[in-house]
Formats: C-alpha cells, sequence, structure tokens
C-alpha cells in the first residue's frame, strides 16, 4: 500500500472549511466544493496522515474534525488553536455537528458568506441578549448568513423548554424590529419539534418573511442538487 499523498492546495482549502465548524460531515464537505466521494476521501485522508484532521466513524456517517496541529495550520494568528474540546460520544452532539455541516454546505453552494458558531464568539453583531427568568444572557445562532442582510439560522433536533424557547424567540423578534436580523430559520427534523417551534414564532408575531421552517431531509436534497447543477442556486437561504 503507497504512502498518502501530502496535503495540496485543494486539501488546504477544505482544511480551512472543516477549521470553521470544527467537525464536519464528509459527505456534505465534498458537496460544497463539488468534489465526488471518492476525490473527498482522497483529500481527507492526506490531510489525516498529516495530523490535520480526526476521522471518525459514527451510525450517521463519517465525521471529520479538526485537530489542534490542524488549527495551527490555517490560523497561526489565532492565541487560543487547539481542538474542538466536545466530546462527540453524545448522539445528540453527533447529529448537531452533522446537521451544522450540511447547513454550512447548502449555504456555500448558493454563494452566500456565512459564520460558524465558533466564529461567532468574537462578533457582537452576532450575540443576541435573551431576558429569561429577570435573568440576562446572550443566545448565539448555530449559523449566521449573510452580511449587510443577516439571518440567524436555529438548528433543532430536540425539543427546548417552551419557555425557553419563547425567550428566544423574543429576542429573535426584538433584533429583527431593530433592523439587526433579517429573519430567522429553523431546521428541524422531527414533528414534535416543528411544532413546538411554529407556536413559539406564532406567540411572538414573526411574519412568514422574516421566520420559516426547514425540514432535515430537505436540506440534505437541496444540498445535494446544488451540488450537482450550480444554475438552479436560488436568493433563498
Amino acid at each position: 500500500m503507497g504512502r498518502a499523498r501530502r496535503p495540496g492546495p485543494r486539501s488546504l482549502e477544505l482544511l480551512r472549511w472543516i477549521e470553521r465548524l470544527d467537525v464536519v460531515g464528509l459527505e456534505p464537505l465534498g458537496l460544497a466544493h463539488r468534489l465526488s466521494m471518492r476525490t473527498t476521501y482522497s483529500h481527507v485522508e492526506r490531510l489525516v496522515a498529516a495530523g490535520l484532521v480526526e476521522r471518525l466513524s459514527e451510525r450517521n456517517g463519517t465525521l471529520v474534525a479538526i485537530t489542534g496541529h490542524g488549527r495551527r495550520e490555517v490560523r497561526p494568528e489565532l492565541v487560543d488553536r487547539r481542538a474542538p474540546r466536545r466530546s462527540l460520544s453524545s448522539g445528540i452532539l453527533v447529529n448537531h455537528a452533522l446537521a451544522t455541516s450540511w447547513l454550512a454546505a447548502r449555504t456555500t453552494l448558493r454563494g452566500f458568506s456565512w459564520v460558524s458558531d465558533r466564529e461567532m464568539r468574537t462578533l457582537p453583531e452576532w450575540q443576541v441578549p435573551v431576558l429569561m427568568l429577570y435573568r440576562r444572557g446572550s443566545h448565539r445562532p448555530d449559523l449566521g448568513v449573510g452580511e449587510a442582510t443577516r439571518v440567524a439560522i436555529e438548528i433543532e433536533l430536540t425539543a427546548k423548554a417552551a419557555d425557553r424557547l419563547r425567550a428566544i424567540f423574543w429576542a429573535y423578534e426584538h433584533q429583527i424590529a431593530l433592523r439587526h436580523l433579517a429573519g430567522v430559520i429553523y431546521v428541524v427534523d422531527h414533528p414534535a419539534v416543528r411544532r413546538s417551534v411554529e407556536r413559539a414564532g406564532r406567540t411572538v408575531g414573526l411574519s412568514d418573511d422574516q421566520f420559516r421552517i426547514l425540514e432535515l431531509e430537505d436540506v440534505y436534497e437541496t444540498t445535494r442538487r446544488l451540488a450537482r447543477d450550480p444554475d438552479r442556486r436560488t436568493a433563498a437561504t
């Protein structure tokens, strides 16, 4: 068996995309760059061999995680260049990481700029003030899309407590009223979660052009279709 080739410019392009999200699914990684699975796997093998990423096999697919060495390779200016510390032993975290990378791939293929949760930590404009039980805190969406016109994307795979969900929706309603955000999109994959999100959206009075719900399965299909046919890109996120 031959030795893996060293990562070239194209492999490092994939590495930069992985680094922004910390952990990504193998398929959305390839789709975002319009690569076949075979070519994507080849690039990932080179990155693994160089110690820049770690490959994790899970029930729902292969994940690729940035390493500390990989982060130093593409972001030498960062003070904290450690690998992601969160454990992926939980199925909830695995599913969330996968879903986030699918949304990032979909957004990439549509030609929109996006900001990951980790990147938002140093961006005040993406910190959403939330009032919860007379305590003030802040909330970040799972993905931010756009610059001049910004849309928050939330991945809601498990149901939040109703009062917390309403508090987050009220916070989004306030940001939209101030024109700090154009809207919010929730991504769900369970009917009960969808119903609770719909109720919360109605409670705060968000209109259809300010609030949308997407099914995760539709995100998969749209991403694959966009990778096959870039001319089908639309202005919607």
